[in-house]
């Protein structure tokens, strides 16, 4: 009958309206899971999957860097003008990187004001294309209704094949050359360099 129709096409459409919901859902929480709730950039769990699965796929591209990254004056950003402005600052900054990223680089936030980077490349002056947009991004001031800061950033990079072949590994030595970067109050890029770098992990 028509009244049987009925029902049965109310049934289904509610079914395929749940089911819509459900995935929405599921899009939702994972965005969640996977992204940083302050900057909407990609979080330390995001980044950690992205970098192992670069070992698996390489994606065309022979060579891989990961970039550690801190902002030098951050700091003073939260200390001068409070917690508010430093997130003010952070939403700004994750908003440049975002914008400067071209295929191969991925840009993770791992918590309070360190980054990482991985980088696919196919020759050494295409990575350090990518670090000299990168230390733009950090350098340029930013200005806002309340305030004005330049922040600057410390660098460390640590190559696949050359200083590591896991991702713990990669991490861990451009985790060192950000460190000596800092020690050094350079506003500079550090490549690991395993005499330099274990000196500093041993003091460590």
């Amino acid at each position: 009958t028509v009244a049987t129709c009925i029902i049965v096409g109310c049934a289904a459409i509610s079914a395929l309206i749940d089911g819509h919901t459900q995935t929405e859902a599921y899009r939702r929480l994972r965005q969640m899971a996977m992204h940083d709730g302050l900057t909407d950039l990609p979080n330390r769990t995001s980044f950690i999957h992205e970098l192992e699965q670069r070992f698996v796929i390489r994606g065309g591209y022979p060579c891989m860097a990961v970039i550690m990254m801190d902002l030098s004056r951050f700091k003073v950003v939260n200390d001068t003008y409070g917690h508010q402005a430093g997130d003010q600052l952070l939403i700004a900054l994750a908003a440049r990187l975002a914008a400067m990223l071209r295929p191969g680089e991925y840009i993770a936030r791992l918590g309070g004001d360190e980054f990482s980077a991985v980088v696919s490349y196919g020759d050494h002056g295409e990575l350090l294309d990518f670090l000299e947009r990168l230390k733009a991004a950090c350098d340029a001031p930013f200005v806002f209704e309340r305030f004005t800061a330049a922040i600057g950033a410390n660098i460390g990079i640590a190559l696949a094949q050359v200083d590591g072949d896991d991702a713990d590994s990669l991490l861990a030595k451009a985790d060192l050359a950000m460190y000596r970067a800092k020690s050094a109050h350079s506003n500079e890029p550090c490549f690991y360099d395993s005499q330099m770098d274990d000196a500093i992990k041993t003091r460590r």
